[in-house]
């Protein structure tokens, strides 16, 4: 393509699809690290989402049981912390995620996904939260000596506080 002709093409770049596999990115990786600042240790299996699938069934209560048991474990909580909702939005944003990056789905609501990111952020905060302290994680080299390093961490800092 010629440089002239780059400002006409870019009506076709699938901006939505972009940012909502960026968006998605930006929760999974919100969510590993408050695993990290929790119980210490990054998920046992992949990302703290991993047992939740486009393809669970809600009707099998076990297969239900078992997903909410190991997100649950994630983050140092029990099953009975995890409801229906929560389950069914990381399922939701996965089967997108999942279409738009292997089926190359150009044309996601933005918008929906948007709004269900930022509602899963806070609902993976709060789920994490040990008690009534605060988690507060940042991301960048933390020149004041504010924050603790996150054990087994490169770049992820976190003050606890009561």
């Amino acid at each position: 393509m010629d440089p002239e002709d780059a400002v006409a093409e870019m009506q076709n770049f699938p901006f939505h699809a972009a940012s909502c596999a960026y968006l998605f990115t930006v929760l999974e990786i919100y969510g590993n690290d408050l695993a990290l600042c929790v119980v210490g240790a990054p998920p046992a299996r992949g990302d703290w989402h991993s047992s939740a699938s486009e393809r669970l069934k809600f009707s099998v209560v076990a297969d239900v049981t078992n997903a909410k048991t190991r997100i649950a474990g994630v983050f140092g909580r029990t099953k009975e912390e995890i409801d229906d909702h929560f389950l069914a939005s990381i399922c939701e944003l996965k089967k997108t995620r999942n279409a738009i990056i292997h089926e190359a789905h150009r044309r996601p609501n933005f918008e929906d996904f948007f709004e269900t990111v930022l509602s899963m952020i806070c609902q993976v905060h709060f789920l994490a939260l040990p008690g009534d302290q605060e988690i507060i994680i940042y991301p960048w080299p933390d020149f004041n000596n504010e924050y603790l390093p996150t054990p087994n961490t490169e770049g992820v800092y976190r003050r606890v506080k009561s």
